[in-house]
């Protein structure tokens, strides 16, 4: 499996160079994305304690509480991300999917807004923002957003599955 792959590239890393943030970041982001969140956060916590410098290792750690049902701690997270590096443009998008799924619509689009405003190629803002759009049952944007996803990204299933409910065909 290609995370247990990655899981050992990183620690090789880690081992070599234990003063390596990077490697830490990418770890947890592997034991992220293999649902092993202590494990995930002790490595983000680590790597924001050598560099609290990188935005990424924010975002990560926002995305594991996220996960964990701890949206407010997910939220300073991608707030300091924002402060470390306004010009990441995932700082807003990950904050902005936050939001939408607190219900703070307001806050949501104008997070994804910003996040496209800087990389306007941010296919999973597009995506979030179709699914704002689509509980605000303005079908015309929530068409336009998942067909733009679709295009910077084929494999977005969300997006897929965005238009058929609204019954267009992809």
């Amino acid at each position: 499996d290609q995370s247990d792959l990655a899981l050992a590239d990183f620690s090789s890393a880690i081992k070599m160079s234990p003063g390596y943030a990077y490697g830490y970041s990418n770890r947890g982001v592997a034991y992220y994305k293999k649902k092993q969140y202590d494990l995930a956060l002790a490595d983000l916590d680590k790597a924001i304690q050598l560099r609290p410098d990188i935005a990424f290792s924010y975002v990560s750690r926002g995305n594991v509480y996220d996960d964990k049902g701890l949206p407010e701690r997910a939220l300073a997270d991608y707030a300091t991300a924002i402060g470390v590096d306004p010009g990441f443009y995932r700082s807003y998008g990950e904050r902005g999917s936050t939001y939408l799924k607190l219900g703070q619509l307001d806050k949501a689009v104008s997070d994804l807004n910003k996040g496209i405003e800087i990389n306007p190629n941010y296919a999973f803002a597009y995506v979030r923002r179709g699914e704002l759009y689509e509980k605000q049952n303005d079908r015309d944007k929530a068409i336009s957003d998942y067909r733009r996803a679709l295009a910077l990204d084929p494999d977005r299933e969300v997006a897929r599955k965005g238009l058929q409910r609204l019954g267009v065909e992809p």
